[in-house]
């Protein structure tokens, strides 16, 4: 027991420096942003945690098990060591012994110094980016309108865009076109996680691999196109990238510039500034101020004694309006393998004009 316990006393201190220095190796993995910093934070943390294990068990159960399955030995003592030891003492003695001299010490601790410097210095110089761009051959272009646009107004200048796109479609006589195909949406459903109204089109571009563009410059192009219409904001990037941004920020590009105060009027006219000071920025896309559509709001104050005097509840006349001006799903109809919601709720005609409400009886 006490020759298991002197050589993993031995040892221990190497052991815990060695696991020290490589948890602080994989430090910086907690510092990094974006999907890199979502992919690579766990698996840093699962190493971590691996590491410390085994430091723990190297530690604790290793001598334990040592001293029960060697029980009976003995240490055995020569008086002259192995070969392979005597070869490797050979080779580091002299090593140690240039190592401890002062000007040897005094070059090394400069050496080292000048290296720290320089790699601070490279480290201010260098940019943030851990994984390389995707490639995904197709590009998504999306198309803004201003809020409350129709879906004709949307179609309208979507065959603009469409004629734009099929000036480099690929076809026998232009084999290097940039664009293989392309489809379009107007617009999504109320209940789509990602909802937009029919101002907003999104066309997915497949671009054909054999054009020699690069991802870069034939997104420049499909934006250079867009430049020449009107009225509209567009932005070009790819769907996987496009998503990926959407999900971890709640933002459609890589850098948002949020506002904040209580008078839209002056928010508007702030991000338009903004947008002006960096949409001549090197290396960026067209900035894209965030679309917003005012939505009138009716606010509905009962007669909380009138309604006690009928005997009926500010909770039911609220399910009531709900059900006559939203709708509420009541059973579903099967046809088929395909499913539908049956919704109660009044014609359109009523729900648009809010004067009728108060013929509504309960």
């Amino acid at each position: 027991l006490e020759v298991v316990y002197d050589a993993s006393l031995e040892i221990r201190g190497s052991i815990v420096f060695s696991t020290m220095l490589v948890i602080l190796v994989f430090i910086p993995l907690f510092a990094l942003h974006g999907i890199e910093g979502r992919l690579f934070a766990p698996l840093g943390v699962a190493y971590i945690v691996s590491i410390l294990a085994s430091l723990i068990v190297s530690l604790t159960v290793t001598p334990v098990l040592g001293s029960l399955m060697l029980g009976n030995t003995r240490a055995v003592e020569r008086e002259h060591d192995g070969l392979l030891l005597r070869m490797l003492k050979g080779i580091a003695t002299p090593i140690i012994r240039l190592s401890c001299h002062p000007f040897i010490n005094t070059v090394a601790l400069l050496l080292v110094v000048a290296a720290v410097g320089g790699s601070a210095l490279l480290l201010t110089r260098l940019g943030n980016d851990f994984l390389p761009p995707f490639d995904e051959g197709v590009a998504q272009v999306n198309v803004f309108l201003p809020p409350g646009s129709s879906l004709e107004q949307s179609n309208r200048v979507s065959e603009m865009v469409d004629t734009a796109f099929r000036r480099h479609f690929q076809d026998k006589e232009h084999p290097k076109g940039l664009v293989q195909s392309f489809v379009r949406r107007s617009g999504r459903a109320e209940m789509d996680e990602h909802a937009e109204g029919v101002n907003v089109t999104e066309y997915v571009v497949t671009l054909n691999p054999e054009s020699g563009v690069s991802r870069a410059d034939a997104l420049a192009t499909l934006r250079g196109e867009l430049k020449e219409i009107p009225g509209i904001e567009y932005e070009a990037e790819q769907p996987i990238a496009h998503l990926i941004s959407h999900m971890l920020t709640g933002v459609t590009a890589q850098i948002a510039i949020k506002i904040y105060g209580d008078d839209l009027d002056v928010l508007r006219q702030k991000s338009q500034e903004i947008k002006s000071a960096i949409q001549n920025v090197p290396g960026m896309a067209p900035p894209v101020v965030e679309p917003q559509q005012l939505i009138p709001q009716l606010r509905i104050e009962l007669d909380r004694e009138r309604l006690a005097q009928y005997g009926v509840t500010p909770g039911f006349v609220n399910e009531f309006i709900q059900t006559a001006m939203h709708g509420t799903e009541v059973s579903s109809i099967l046809d088929g393998q395909r499913k539908f919601d049956l919704v109660v709720r009044l014609d359109d005609r009523y729900r648009t004009d809010f004067a009728n409400l108060h013929r509504l009886s309960l």
